[in-house]
């Protein structure tokens, strides 16, 4: 790690696009305070993640797909599209971050 004080702080919050189904919190974007606490920020539709990716995740940073959910079965590749890479899978879950931006 660096020394304290000279990497620079993102300045963007997290976001993250929870994408599953059944007994876990509502598919919607959350902060991950709000994740916790299952307080959306907004919705999120599987439609239109597969319709309109980049709109429908511009606000989120990270995603976690659960990949055994019906609705959300296929969505990998809208989520590249969207600028994300999958970074880590553990069971049925995903977790994709958005590549840097320029």
């Amino acid at each position: 790690l660096p020394p304290r004080g000279t990497a620079p702080i993102a300045a963007d919050r997290t976001v993250i696009a929870w994408l599953s189904c059944q007994n876990d919190p509502a598919s919607a974007l959350y902060t991950a305070a709000g994740l916790e606490a299952r307080t959306a920020i907004a919705p999120i539709a599987p439609a239109a993640v597969r319709s309109s990716s980049r709109s429908a995740l511009a606000t989120a940073n990270a995603i976690l797909l659960r990949v055994g959910c019906p609705d959300w079965a296929g969505n990998e590749p809208a989520l590249g599209q969207a600028g994300f890479r999958q970074r880590y899978q553990a069971g049925d879950y995903q977790i994709w971050i958005r590549n840097a931006r320029p």
